[in-house]
């Protein structure tokens, strides 16, 4: 049996969908919200040690895909799902005698001082000194046709004549497929190699953010667009602001600086994990039009 958080998110729904015995997967839930009826269900909280106990017991692997996003965090001012949430997973499988344990982390850790990214090293730490056989998944932007974030994007770039990018938008971006990153972390379950392994996660192409940006609207049936570059210190007190007044709307000073750094990674045990290149950005892009549309035909134009 495998113990999975973060099961009704984007990256944990599509976890599920893709592994190959799904009926041996316990999810982790707060609400009804697992989307498949094979899942095993366990009712509870990555606060709540007793349920964490019970859920674990019988188990011999723990994916921990939950914890706290951005957007949740900022909404209710901590950080407890992801720091004292993990600590409490550890806790709860040395409990159960349970040694394989997956974590799946932010590649911002390297890049932000965010609270974000600072949970996200706090409860890296834990893992590294838990004693389990652990591995830390360090992916970059996720794309998805279900990435809620993205989501949105797509939908305005779909029909919008003028795009908003912060800064010049020259800064890289090195985007994973969903789908990669899920096969990966099943393949590194029963793969001794990534015992105590940090895998940074990420496509094989880096690509400038307008760039990005331009190839998405194209793909989505958008040729009558311009982009509109807007100053990274003009847009950082408005993201301050607006993480004020409605944290749900996704848009915060760390946020603004984890889209506009610039980087590229190595992504050789990754790569070695999957037993293949991982999806091209052409690939990525029409997959996730593909499966974005499917869900959001109403929303869309001329696809």
């Amino acid at each position: 049996m495998l113990f999975l958080t973060g099961g009704s998110g984007f990256v944990g729904s599509r976890f599920i969908e893709l592994y190959p015995e799904r009926t041996q997967i316990v999810a982790l839930e707060r609400t009804n919200a697992v989307p498949f009826v094979e899942v095993k269900r366990l009712q509870g909280d990555l606060l709540d040690l007793d349920s964490l106990i019970r859920g674990t017991k019988g188990c011999l692997a723990i994916v921990h895909n939950g914890g706290s996003t951005p957007n949740r965090a900022y909404l209710e001012g901590h950080y407890d799902a992801t720091i004292i949430g993990t600590k409490n997973l550890i806790d709860a499988a040395k409990q159960n005698g349970i040694k394989r344990f997956i974590f799946i982390s932010s590649e911002s850790v390297t890049q932000s001082k965010g609270p974000y990214a600072i949970s996200k090293i706090k409860a890296e730490k834990d893992v590294r000194d838990s004693g389990l056989d652990w591995t830390i998944f360090r992916p970059k932007t996720i794309v998805g046709g279900e990435a809620k974030d993205l989501g949105r994007m797509l939908a305005f770039w779909s029909r919008s004549r003028w795009i908003p990018v912060i800064g010049d938008g020259s800064y890289l971006k090195q985007p994973v497929f969903v789908d990669d990153l899920c096969k990966a972390i099943t393949a590194s379950l029963e793969n001794s190699q990534s015992y105590g392994q940090v895998v940074t996660v990420a496509g094989v192409e880096g690509v400038a953010f307008n760039e990005f940006v331009s190839r998405f609207a194209e793909s989505l049936g958008n040729s009558d667009f311009r982009l509109i570059h807007l100053p990274i210190n003009f847009v950082r007190p408005l993201a301050m602001l607006a993480s004020l007044l409605n944290p749900k709307w996704g848009l915060n000073k760390e946020r603004v600086d984890i889209i506009t750094h610039s980087k590229t990674i190595e992504i050789d045990m990754f790569r070695k994990l999957l037993g293949a290149e991982p999806v091209g950005l052409k690939e990525m892009i029409q997959k996730t039009v593909a499966q974005w549309s499917k869900a959001h035909k109403n929303t869309s134009k001329n696809l």
